[in-house]
């Protein structure tokens, strides 16, 4: 009498499943007891200087004395709107190397540049404490500069700022603030009246700079929002006080140098 062969390769799999069916019978699913620490030492209170200061758009003055840099060291001061400010520090003279870093990074370390009380669209003054600064650049003079800061009117703005003496005492309040480039859009409707990029100050001191956006009247379209807007290229002349466009707004056009 033939017997048919049977197979005992399923052996070793069943024997598996059976090993792990015990062991999943026997697992404790009990949550984790929590483990208690011992707090030692002094513990403080994060604040937003020591936790988000910091400093950047960094530039150089012409005769290489100074950087002039923008910070949000004074957050905390602010609390309705924690904008940033401007501050300068100074260059070590040949031979001398100080440690720029911690100079930089213990406040008064700089001097804050306070700009006071400067003149919005209509020609009022307000100050920008709590407002937003932008990018800065130096005049030919290296004792005054060209921002961009937001005004009261809720515009952004080109300000050229003048600088007194800096006494040491790590602070300095400008001597004058003049309105560069007041444009008046509320005669095309509700435009992007703001958004200054990039000013840079010829050689000379005769001209800044910037890119800003404009409209081209024959576009506009009545009631309607943002038509017919061209960032370009303009240039402002400090003598005569007038404004012109350097190129066509074909494209986004910025970063003049």
């Amino acid at each position: 009498m033939n017997r048919s062969v049977r197979s005992w390769h399923w052996l070793p799999l069943a024997a598996s499943l059976a090993l792990l069916a015990s062991l999943g019978a026997g697992c404790d699913l009990s949550p984790d007891l929590e483990e208690e620490f011992e707090l030692k030492g002094v513990l403080s209170q994060a604040t937003l200087d020591t936790t988000t200061t910091d400093h950047y758009r960094p530039t150089l003055s012409p005769d290489g004395t100074r950087i002039l840099f923008t910070t949000d060291a004074y957050a905390e001061d602010k609390p309705n709107s924690p904008g940033a400010d401007f501050a300068m520090v100074s260059v070590p003279p040949p031979g001398s190397f100080p440690d720029l870093v911690r100079n930089v990074a213990l406040n008064p370390g700089w001097t804050k540049i306070n700009l006071g009380q400067i003149p919005n669209d209509s020609g009022s003054l307000f100050n920008p404490f709590e407002l937003t600064k932008g990018e800065a650049t130096w005049m030919a003079d290296s004792q005054s500069f060209v921002a961009i800061v937001h005004n009261d009117d809720g515009n952004e703005r080109l300000y050229l700022f003048t600088l007194p003496p800096d006494d040491g005492s790590g602070g300095v309040t400008v001597s004058s603030s003049t309105l560069i480039d007041d444009v008046d859009y509320g005669s095309v409707g509700n435009r992007n009246s703001y958004h200054y990029l990039s000013p840079a100050v010829s050689p000379d001191g005769a001209w800044v700079a910037f890119a800003r956006y404009y409209f081209r009247a024959g576009d506009v379209t009545a009631g309607t929002e943002d038509d017919a807007e061209y960032m370009a290229i303009f240039a402002y002349n400090f003598s005569s006080g007038q404004t012109v466009r350097v190129s066509n707004g074909s494209t986004i056009e910025k970063d003049p140098s």
